[in-house]
C-alpha cells in the first residue's frame, strides 16, 4: 500500500504507568475507550505478533460486533493468513512513535479507506496497533469521475485539433490551388504581351518585304521579335526561379562582407544610371545563418530596385544595425515613392511598376520568399516624392 504521510501527529491518549493502581487502570481505560467510542470512524486495537483484534470502538461494532478475539486479517479482510500489505513494519520497531497514513480499497467492504495508525500501549503494558479508518469512497468515486471526465474532455481536445489541423489543411491547400491559379494567370498574361508583340512585328515585316519597303523596316520588325522573346526568356527564368525556393545549406556568415561585394558589383550599374550608392556598416556585426548567395541576391535585387526607383540621380544607402537578437540592413532611396496600393501588392508575384524597363513582378516575390527562409522578415516605408526605405531583419544565433 503507497505511504501517504509518515510523521507525528496528534498524541493519543496514552495509558497510565505500571504503578498505577487497578482502579486507576480501570478509570484510564474506560476514558480511553469512551474516547475511541465517540469518534464517527471506525477504530479498532490489535496485537502485532498475534493478530488478535482486541477491542473495536461503536462505529466499527455495528459492523463487526463479534470482532473481538478473532484475527484481524480474517475479520476484516476475509483472508486466511495475515495481509501482505500489513503495516505493522511502520509502526514498530525503528518507527514506533511514528503515525502512518495509508490508503486502501476492502475488497470485503467495497469501500476505500484512509487509515491511520499507530503504535499505543495497552492497560496492561504491552504495545498494541491502533488502527482508525476513514471513510473515503465518495472522494474516491469523485476523483474517478474528474478523471473520467478529464480524459473525455482530452479526446474532445485531441478530436476539435485533428479537424482543426484537417480544415488548415484544407485550406492550405486552397491556398495553393488559388496561388497555382494566380501564377498561371500571371504567366499567361505576362508572356501574351510579348508574344502579341512578335506576332505584330512579324507581320508587319512580312507586309513590308511584299510591299519591298526598305530592309531598315524588316530588320526593325526583327528587333522587336528578339526584344519581345528575350523578355519571355527573363519571364520564364525568374518563374523558374520563383518555383525553384528550396532549403539550402546556411552557415554562420559576415553580412557585411556580403553587402560590400553585392555593392561592388553594382558599382557599375549605378555610375551608367548616374546613381549615388553608399554604405554605414555597423563594425562588430555579429554573424548568422545564411547562404551567403541567397542574400546577396536579396541586397542586388533591393539595390537595384532602389536605384531604378527614379531617373536621374537617385541616392542610395545601404546600412546595418544589430540589436535585440537581430541583424537589420536598411536600404533607402530618395526615388519616385509608392503609393499605398503599390505597397499593399509589392511583394505578389508579377506585380510591377517597371513593366515598361522589361520587369516581370518576381524579383520583390523572390527576395521576399528568401528573407522567409532564413527566418528573417523584409518590411517596407514608401511615401510618394520623397523615397522608400527596406528593413530586412535576421536572427543571431544564440549561443550554445
Amino acid at each position: 500500500m503507497p505511504e501517504l504521510e509518515n510523521n507525528s501527529c496528534t498524541e493519543l491518549p496514552v495509558m497510565p504507568a505500571q504503578d498505577a493502581t487497578d482502579a486507576d487502570l480501570d478509570l484510564q481505560r474506560q476514558r480511553l475507550l469512551s474516547i475511541f467510542d465517540s469518534i464517527d470512524e471506525g477504530i479498532y486495537i490489535s496485537d502485532p505478533d498475534t493478530y488478535e483484534v482486541l477491542y473495536v470502538n461503536e462505529a466499527l461494532r455495528k459492523f463487526w460486533k463479534d470482532a473481538v478475539g478473532t484475527k484481524c486479517y480474517q475479520t476484516f479482510q476475509n483472508l486466511s493468513e495475515p495481509c501482505p500489505f500489513c503495516t505493522n513494519d511502520h509502526i514498530f520497531g525503528k518507527n514506533q512513535g511514528k503515525t502512518y497514513i495509508w490508503e486502501f480499497y476492502n475488497k470485503a467492504m467495497n469501500r476505500w479507506y484512509r487509515c491511520i495508525d499507530k503504535a499505543i500501549h495497552w492497560p496492561d503494558g504491552r504495545m498494541v496497533r491502533y488502527e482508525m479508518a476513514v471513510d473515503i469512497t465518495d472522494r474516491k468515486l469523485a476523483e474517478e469521475e474528474l478523471v473520467l471526465h478529464r480524459q473525455h474532455l482530452e479526446e474532445l481536445v485531441a478530436e476539435r485539433t485533428r479537424q482543426l489541423d484537417e480544415s488548415r489543411e484544407k485550406i492550405r491547400q486552397s491556398e495553393r490551388l488559388a496561388s497555382i491559379g494566380t501564377l498561371a494567370a500571371g504567366i499567361a498574361h505576362e508572356i501574351n504581351n510579348p508574344i502579341g508583340m512578335m506576332l505584330l512585328a512579324a507581320q508587319i515585316g512580312l507586309e513590308a518585304r511584299r510591299r519591298g519597303d526598305s530592309d531598315a523596316v524588316v530588320e526593325e520588325s526583327f528587333q522587336k521579335i528578339v526584344r519581345n522573346a528575350e523578355r519571355c526568356g527573363r519571364i520564364v527564368k525568374s518563374v523558374l526561379q520563383f518555383a525553384r525556393q528550396e532549403k539550402t545549406e546556411k552557415w554562420a556568415t559576415d553580412l557585411n562582407a556580403v553587402i560590400e561585394h553585392a555593392v561592388t558589383t553594382l558599382q557599375p550599374y549605378a555610375q551608367q544610371r548616374g546613381a549615388t550608392l553608399a554604405c554605414q556598416l555597423a563594425d562588430p556585426l555579429p554573424e548568422v545563418i545564411v547562404s551567403p548567395l541567397e542574400i546577396e541576391q536579396v541586397f542586388l535585387n533591393l539595390l537595384r530596385n532602389a536605384m531604378e526607383s527614379a531617373e536621374g540621380q537617385v541616392q542610395v544607402c545601404i546600412s546595418t544595425e544589430a540589436e535585440a537578437g537581430l541583424v537589420r540592413v536598411i536600404i533607402t532611396d530618395n526615388g519616385r515613392g509608392m503609393s499605398a496600393i503599390q505597397k499593399k501588392h509589392l511583394f505578389d508575384p508579377f506585380f510591377t511598376t517597371r513593366q515598361r524597363e522589361g520587369g516581370t513582378g518576381l524579383g520583390l516575390s523572390i527576395t521576399h520568399g528568401i528573407v522567409t527562409d532564413h527566418g528573417g522578415t523584409i518590411t517596407v516605408t514608401s511615401r510618394e516624392g520623397v523615397g522608400s526605405t527596406f528593413v530586412v531583419e535576421l536572427p543571431i544565433p544564440k549561443p550554445l
